[in-house]
């Protein structure tokens, strides 16, 4: 593994001679990339995990929680990003998962994250119950989006929540990604691209995430899942 980098200019130097030629040009300059300050922050937040391969393996695990209202289904719709660009999103709320989390943690994360501030309370948990039995786990591999040239495994465990207070119609969240970084890592933060704000849209349908994900195709090389199933347009965000 290679996950100790002092700085993005040190995770750069690394990466350069490990990737095809001008990949790395690619990151944050082509549309629905992310650039190396977003890696080496998932790398120093233990969201992520770098292979010393070639080309290199980016390992991520993600936390997929489809929100349950009355037979509709929570989804993101689009997000603004920090450089003021709006970015798809057709996946239910999900976050990159962190060392040593359960899934169940992962999810109580994420929704505190991504939803206490139209739910009006320091503590979610009260409002969640997450539905016994829907965690699910697929593994699978393809070219990463984010940053051409790595090989990305993910790792996405998916579940089902009722969560209680949520407006009944479609809203928008204030997002700060990376908003919990200490001051060593804030600098890199900064010129990190961001989630700035989450819009949500409310859609019918019966089947919850764990059904969603029963046709994905699982450790194939070069398949993107979510085109194949054609249930989540995109989780680029994250991956």
């Amino acid at each position: 593994m290679a996950n100790s980098f002092p700085t993005p200019q040190a995770l750069l130097h690394w990466l350069k001679p490990r990737l095809p030629s001008d990949t790395v040009t690619l990151w944050g300059t082509k549309p629905a990339t992310k650039n190396v300050h977003n890696l080496w922050l998932q790398l120093a937040l233990g969201e992520s995990t770098l292979f010393n391969t070639t080309p290199p393996l980016y390992l991520v695990e993600i936390i997929c929680v489809t929100i349950i209202n009355n037979k509709r289904k929570l989804h993101g719709s689009r997000q603004l990003l920090s450089d003021g660009t709006m970015q798809p999103c057709g996946a239910p709320l999900s976050r990159r998962m962190r060392a040593g989390e359960s899934p169940e943690v992962a999810a109580h994360r994420a929704i505190q994250e991504e939803l206490a501030s139209v739910l009006k309370v320091d503590d979610v948990k009260e409002k969640v119950r997450i539905v016994e039995g829907t965690c699910k786990r697929k593994v699978y591999e393809t070219q990463s989006r984010a940053y051409p040239g790595l090989r990305s495994r993910c790792v996405m465990h998916t579940v089902d929540a009722y969560v209680e207070g949520l407006p009944e119609r479609n809203f928008s969240t204030e997002a700060e990604e990376f908003g919990d970084c200490n001051d060593e890592l804030k600098g890199a933060a900064e010129k990190a691209l961001r989630v700035k704000r989450n819009f949500w849209v409310w859609r019918w349908g019966e089947q919850g995430s764990s059904a969603a994900f029963s046709g994905l195709i699982v450790r194939t090389p070069n398949v993107d899942p979510y085109l194949y199933s054609g249930q989540y347009e995109d989780l680029n965000a994250l991956l």
